[in-house]
């Protein structure tokens, strides 16, 4: 999945320990996202493209996120209650807010269309590579 630009600054100041506030994407940070939009992905987008309306969360489940190798995983729930849209984006910030914190990346496909008798399962993975 690409990356933001905002998330590739952010990890940047991370790793040098300049970041002004608490921005991980941990067990209780990290934010999965559900939207409508098709809109491409471009890496100054600051968050899903869908109306905020359309726009769902999740926060993480027990044990995630998670790292093998050099894989990222972040798991979360969308139960019968949350996300019953056309799911065509995906995304992952650590904030609860469409308008807050920093979005990691943003992926586009149709996923399909989640309704209220589903529970869906999201989990997302993000490779890092040298």
């Amino acid at each position: 999945m690409p990356i933001t630009q905002a998330a590739r600054n952010l990890i940047s100041q991370m790793v040098v320990g300049t970041h002004s506030t608490n921005a991980y994407y941990g067990s209780t940070g990290a934010i999965l996202w559900v939207s409508t939009s098709c809109t491409a992905h471009a890496g100054a987008q600051t968050h899903l493209q869908g109306l905020t309306l359309t726009c769902h969360n999740s926060t993480m489940e027990a044990t995630y996120p998670s790292i093998a190798t050099n894989v990222l995983q972040f798991r979360g729930i969308l139960s019968t209650a949350r996300g019953n849209i056309d799911w065509n984006e995906i995304g992952l910030t650590n904030a609860t807010s469409t308008s807050a914190g920093t979005m990691l990346f943003r992926l586009v496909s149709d996923f399909g269309t989640k309704t209220c008798t589903q529970t869906w399962q999201l989990t997302a993975c993000c490779q890092i590579t040298t």
